[in-house]
């Protein structure tokens, strides 16, 4: 299978918002915006399309990577431009097959070559630090308020090349400036899905918290953990398949550092509900399941 990084044609723009909301739907929050946000983007002075790639198999469109500019405002009120990207997002079809380095690696040597010190990025914390990541708070970076988050994150080029001390700027009409959820006339031109409350949304609550001794993370965020917890399912069924469902997401139970079950919930109905399980046999009959449904049955 041979995985082509290539520029973004008008002709994929469509398609490439496709596969971006199908990435991010019910991730962050019910229904999705980055879509639109991509959509609003190219038309933003601050895009760079020199930059920016997707990722072709087969004619499909796989993955892309969005690069635009941003700021770091110093102390003494000058500004160094450095570059970010967002999104960065793989379809489900072809995850877990190093589409997303790829096309890191395919972009961060231009960004360099671009004159950038470095890229400023916020993303998840677990990921980014394995493709040679640091957090800004390494480097005295922060949002206006002054805090310096994990997501907030650098990629230097140089040794040191973003110990730039001082507030990053985005192009804030990009990102803040875009609606929760997007303009109707925008929004109609995709697949109706439904919008629901999850686990791991930021504006929503992870149904497992200290006191009951298990979290929820993302199977995304550990493909092969979840590939593992799966193949002892009970009931055998395959969690490949379930993948390809855009309707299902799973997630992995943890028990402090160990991971101690698994879960599959579906978006089909108004509420998110858990359409397989799996645990440990010593953690059967604590409520693990039952606590799970409850909390998801509260979801907005």
């Amino acid at each position: 299978m041979i995985i082509e990084i290539r520029k973004e044609t008008e002709k994929d723009y469509f398609e490439t918002e496709k596969i971006v909301r199908e990435s991010f739907w019910n991730k962050y929050q019910p229904g999705c915006n980055e879509h639109y946000m991509v959509h609003v983007m190219r038309k933003n002075k601050a895009w760079l399309p020199e930059l920016s790639r997707i990722a072709v198999i087969d004619g499909e469109i796989a993955g892309v990577i969005m690069y635009f500019e941003s700021k770091i405002k110093k102390a003494d009120g000058s500004e160094v431009k450095v570059a970010s990207f967002g999104p960065l997002c793989v379809t489900r079809k072809y995850r877990t097959m190093g589409i997303g380095k790829k096309l890191m690696a395919e972009t961060l040597p231009l960004a360099k070559a671009a004159g950038y010190p470095g890229v400023l990025i916020i993303g998840e914390p677990d990921y980014y630090p394995k493709a040679g990541f640091i957090r800004c708070k390494d480097r005295e970076i922060t949002d206006a308020e002054g805090n310096a988050w994990d997501p907030y994150m650098v990629y230097e080029f140089e040794k040191d090349g973003m110990q730039i001390p001082g507030i990053m700027e985005e192009p804030y009409d990009i990102t803040d400036g875009i609606p929760q959820v997007p303009p109707e006339d925008y929004e109609s031109q995709f697949e109706v899905w439904n919008r629901v409350s999850l686990p791991c949304q930021f504006m929503y609550p992870n149904p497992c918290d200290e006191n009951n001794g298990y979290h929820l993370k993302r199977e995304e965020e550990n493909p092969a953990g979840f590939d593992t917890l799966f193949a002892k399912l009970e009931n055998g069924v395959k969690g490949e398949a379930i993948r390809k469902e855009q309707t299902n997401h799973g997630f992995i139970i943890e028990n402090g550092n160990r991971h101690i079950g698994m879960c599959v919930i579906s978006t089909e109905s108004e509420k998110p509900l858990v359409t397989h399980i799996w645990l440990e046999e010593e953690f059967r009959g604590k409520k693990i399941e039952e606590n799970i449904k409850e909390t998801l049955s509260k979801q907005n």
